[in-house]
């Protein structure tokens, strides 16, 4: 009788061990798949932080409008994608503003690229889904179940508003699975910041290197002496000053002194010329060359779209691409909407009674690059110009109708000494599109986590709060 309690006592002490042993291996087990979910919830906090406009569109719209390699995925000629074109100009635009004002355009595509590879996390997270659970180690992983804006998708709330992030962590520490669901809430807030100048300047003649120059010369002028200088602009200029001989302000004087009869501006400027953007995925540009042009001005060539068709992208342009430089005299029908990528100089005369912002040319030379407006009367540019690496000038008569963004002005070997106006400012920043300008970049404030919620794994996630209106 002694030995069976004793074997009795015996056993019940091994189970009792062996139940809490159970017990312990159970707990770690939690305790790790909540830890998992902790860490995925922190992977996401910190592509927030490095693409804050992410957090303005629910995790459905990270899986439809991102690619596999972080590109938002705009509309193309046939597929309208309006979520991927409102990120698209969100990332060209928080790019653009992450640099300063004398950035290169390769910092810009590294800045670019590297938000691309955040938003490429949240791709491959809101693809996979339930189906997948992202790896930490050998024994944890884990996964979005979702996430939800409460906002209007892609816009800065009027208030607050809350992001709400579901994550579940899985954890197989101690020979079998444990899961554990955490659902937070993230306030979101602020409202966007705008590289434009409230003052209401709008620079038709925006130029990054050094002043208004003439006579080719290196070394920058520090005075307007007359009328027949070569400074004749009716045009507001900005000046990047991103030279090695940074411009005074008594040079800047000079030139607003220049223009003032004109009733514009002249001023120094912190904004970002923005980057020649990229031609849009899926549309393979025609080919466009000098020969194909006319190449006497008094034969100007009837740039139609039956003589010269191209694809048209979902912005209604027509898409053509020059290799080398782009030199002809060309009629633009109105209302024919075109944009030509050269990757040469450029010298060339449009005809264009239409809006200008309907011609547009981009250079996308490296370096080096010269634009030389050599037209008489009879054949001004009326276009919109954006070449960031390209020393602009003028000889003969003519004149630019619309906007130039260049490097410099004047330092190109074409520049005349005969006192026509070279340049009319025609747009407004309402008349420019929103990838050839600085635009507004959708900064929102995301606060510290404001809810945390363990769930059941079987359970509905709750739609989140409505935001809170500001007063």
């Amino acid at each position: 009788m002694v030995g069976l309690c004793i074997i009795v006592v015996g056993l019940s002490v091994v189970m009792q061990a062996q139940g809490n042993q159970s017990k312990v291996i159970s707990q770690k087990a939690k305790a790790s798949s909540m830890a998992a979910a902790e860490t995925g919830l922190t992977r996401i906090q910190n592509v927030f932080a490095s693409a804050k406009f992410a957090a303005l569109y629910n995790g459905t719209d990270w899986a439809t409008a991102i690619a596999a390699d972080g590109t938002p995925i705009a509309s193309t000629g046939g597929t309208t994608n309006a979520t991927g074109d409102a990120l698209s100009s969100q990332l060209t635009a928080v790019a653009n503003s992450s640099v300063t004002a004398c950035g290169t355009s390769s910092d810009v595509v590294t800045k670019t690229t590297a938000i691309k590879n955040q938003l490429a996390q949240l791709r491959t997270l809101a693809v996979a889904g339930a189906t997948t659970y992202q790896p930490i180690d050998s024994k944890n992983s884990y996964r979005l179940v979702s996430y939800q804006y409460a906002g209007t998708s892609g816009q800065m709330p009027n208030g607050t508003a809350i992001g709400r992030l579901t994550i579940e962590g899985k954890s197989n520490d101690g020979g079998s699975d444990s899961v554990s669901r955490i659902m937070v809430d993230i306030p979101i807030s602020g409202t966007a910041t705008t590289n434009l100048p409230s003052n209401g300047f709008v620079p038709g003649l925006w130029v990054k290197d050094g002043g208004i120059d003439k006579n080719w010369e290196s070394s920058i002028q520090t005075s307007v002496a007359s009328a027949s200088d070569n400074y004749q602009f009716a045009s507001s200029v900005a000046f990047s000053d991103c030279g090695a001989n940074k411009l005074t302000d008594s040079y800047v004087s000079d030139v607003q002194n220049q223009i003032t009869s004109t009733g514009k501006t002249a001023a120094k400027t912190s904004l970002v010329m923005p980057s020649v953007p990229p031609i849009p995925t899926g549309i393979t540009p025609a080919t466009l060359s000098s020969s194909s042009l006319g190449n006497n001005k008094n034969n100007v060539t009837d740039f139609t779209a039956s003589a010269f068709p191209a694809p048209v992208g979902s912005d209604g342009f027509s898409y053509y691409k020059v290799t080398g430089d782009l030199d002809g005299y060309m009629s633009v029908p109105t209302g024919r909407k075109v944009k030509i990528y050269v990757t040469g100089d450029i010298d060339v005369s449009l005809q264009h009674s239409g809006d200008t912002t309907n011609v547009q040319i981009l250079g996308q030379k490296a370096s080096g690059g010269t634009i030389c407006m050599n037209g008489n009367d009879a054949t001004n540019i009326n276009a919109f110009i954006l070449a960031p690496t390209y020393d602009a000038g003028k000889t003969g008569s003519g004149q630019l109708s619309g906007s130039l963004f260049v490097k410099s002005w004047g330092k190109a070997s074409c520049m005349s000494s005969n006192s026509t106006v070279a340049m009319v400012q025609t747009q407004t920043w309402a008349d420019i599109p929103d990838d050839l300008k600085p635009v507004s970049v959708p900064s929102p404030t995301i606060a510290a986590i404001s809810g945390w919620t363990q769930m059941d794994i079987t359970a509905s996630v709750p739609a989140p709060p409505a935001p809170v209106t500001s007063p």
